[in-house]
């Protein structure tokens, strides 16, 4: 489909920055392959620490002119990037990459667009690392850890470590088209809480609570959100 540049006011009745604060279910992934950018927004919009998100935005409404200054970390430096509010949207009048759940809530939409002015075209933010996106949006430090050169149980150990500190953590699937279970090949998941559970007497299970910023394409396999075993009290806590 066609793309073409629309004010936000022509795609919106009543845009605004925010709408009711910032959750992770605002992110809804559009055309444009930035998963790994948008996990990372979505992990910073559900934290108790609400200013994570709106520290990134010099102001904290819209404007006349459709401008914003919004921040991100350059080389460890926070530097501001203006951008406009025309974004990228089909001829239905749809926004056509990111957009919030939120009708005409747009932060999602200039966070990419600073994203992508930075890099020189929304092009060349096709794929990306998760890592190296959360350094630039946050500030902060990051690791990578993978299946392919460390072994299961050291990524484990991590993850606990990580889990134990309440620090922010992000999966990512092989980048080809298998659909393995509901968990799409190439793609960006947050790791939103890790468990421990053990079953009728087995050892434990090691399970994962993961965020897809597609806000669909659920797991499907065992132990899956609608596994019968949840129904058991003991699972409960």
């Amino acid at each position: 489909m066609d793309i073409e540049w629309k004010r936000a006011s022509e795609l919106f009745s009543e845009p605004e920055l925010y709408k009711g604060g910032t959750e992770a279910v605002d992110i809804n992934q559009g055309q444009l392959g930035d998963c790994y950018f948008l996990t990372v927004l979505g992990a910073a919009a559900n934290e108790s620490d609400a200013t994570l998100i709106s520290s990134c935005f010099y102001a904290s409404e819209l404007n006349s002119a459709g401008v914003m200054l919004v921040a991100l970390y350059i080389n460890g430096k926070r530097e501001w990037i203006l951008v406009d509010d025309f974004l990228p949207a089909y001829a239905s009048g749809t926004p056509a990459f990111v957009h919030s759940k939120q009708v005409g809530e747009i932060w999602p939409c200039l966070l990419e667009k600073a994203w992508a002015k930075w890099h020189g075209t929304y092009a060349r933010v096709e794929s990306g690392q998760i890592s190296i996106a959360a350094q630039h949006v946050l500030g902060i430090p990051g690791a990578d850890w993978n299946l392919d050169r460390d072994t299961a149980e050291k990524v484990n150990q991590e993850i606990k470590k990580a889990a134990n500190k309440n620090f922010l953590m992000f999966a990512s699937t092989y980048g080809d088209n298998r659909n393995i279970h509901g968990l799409v090949g190439g793609h960006a998941y947050e790791i939103v809480k890790r468990f421990e559970i053990n079953w009728e007497g087995n050892a434990n299970y090691e399970l994962f609570m993961m965020r897809n910023p597609w806000g669909k394409a659920k797991y499907s396999g065992e132990w899956q959100e609608d596994c019968a075993r949840f129904d058991d009290d003991s699972l409960r806590n």
